[in-house]
């Protein structure tokens, strides 16, 4: 995602031909340039963190900025007034690596970064989200 003051969401239905459609498996996914990257992964994990505060209730987080990529998974518990329940949710952590090799880059000694992209699975039969990352050709 370029450089932008915006916040990207994608909401996908499987397993249904039309919005409310019973049976489908929903998912919403939020994209983000990013604005903590580094050197270091925890910097990775730690700008996700700010996905949380903004934007709540998504299953999938991709963000960038970072010279670090990586996928987590967080899990939390939310409480459905409607069915007076506490219900369990994983939420998914996609970080995309910069593909550029900027001079401010080798000034600083950032890491090389490697060239690989990130495959995210979404499955309609149950609520699980899958990612992997595989090097680009």
């Amino acid at each position: 995602i370029p450089y932008s003051d915006d916040f990207l969401i994608v909401d996908v239905a499987l397993n249904g031909s039309a919005r409310g459609s019973r049976g489908r498996t929903q998912y919403s996914i939020v994209c983000h340039h990013g604005v903590a990257g580094g050197r270091f992964p925890e910097r990775s994990v730690r700008q996700h963190r700010y996905f949380l505060e903004r934007i709540q209730r998504a299953d999938v987080y991709i963000t960038g900025h970072t010279h670090a990529p990586m996928t987590t998974m967080t899990a939390i518990e939310e409480y459905d007034p409607l069915n007076k329940k506490v219900t369990e949710r994983n939420i998914l952590h996609v970080t995309i690596a910069a593909w550029v090799r900027a001079k401010y880059a080798d000034q600083k000694l950032f890491p090389i970064v490697p060239k690989c992209h990130a495959i995210v699975k979404l499955y309609r039969d149950e609520k699980k989200k899958e990612v992997r990352l595989v090097e680009a050709k």
